[in-house]
């Protein structure tokens, strides 16, 4: 066994050991390593466009979308809204649903206004048809906006005067389609 004066002397010589280890190898790593790499710097990804999807109009008779581009790629869109009636106005952007069409969507808008006019529930399936993105509102003769982001699928608005912000919807419209292909 040894004595505690060799165990001192063996774990001198061993931190010794260990020290010049880590300095020489960090000498030597820094000399014989070469520098590393500059990252190639960063491109940003192009930002899609804002699309100006023009203007819809809610009046007393329907409801228009002046401007409408037909399509547009995916990204940000803004849409201005504007309510010529003298009641609140409500502008859905709706996106159908993939395995919908744009004639279901314009069916589901027959069939709710067809039961507004007669005060009856609306057709379940009409809940079916489409999914809300974004809205906007705006009180009688006042403008409004929708700025949002798409992706692809086919919107389009739906418009619908009410009697107040939480109140009965009164008639109800459907304007589009917009078209936003896959990238």
């Amino acid at each position: 066994m040894p004595t505690t004066r060799q165990l001192r002397s063996l774990t001198r010589t061993l931190l010794i050991a260990i020290v010049s280890g880590v300095v020489l190898g960090a000498c030597q790593g820094s000399a014989s390593e070469p520098p590393p790499l500059a990252s190639p710097p960063s491109v940003p990804s192009p930002t899609p466009a804002l699309v100006d999807a023009g203007t819809i109009t809610l009046s007393d008779t329907g409801c228009t979308w002046d401007g409408n581009p037909g399509s547009m790629p995916v990204g940000p869109l803004t849409l201005a809204v504007r309510n010529d009636t003298e009641d609140f106005g409500t502008f859905i952007l709706h996106r159908v649903r993939d395995d919908k069409s744009w004639s279901d969507g314009q069916a589901a808008i027959v069939a709710i206004q067809g039961a507004l006019e007669i005060g009856a529930e609306w057709p379940e399936w009409t809940f079916e048809v489409s999914d809300p993105v974004d809205e906007a509102t705006a009180d009688a003769g006042r403008d409004g906006v929708i700025r949002t982001a798409v992706g692809p699928g086919v919107y389009g608005v739906v418009c619908s005067a009410n009697t107040s912000p939480t109140g009965d919807i009164l008639t109800t419209f459907l304007v589009g389609p917009l078209e936003v292909p896959q990238p």
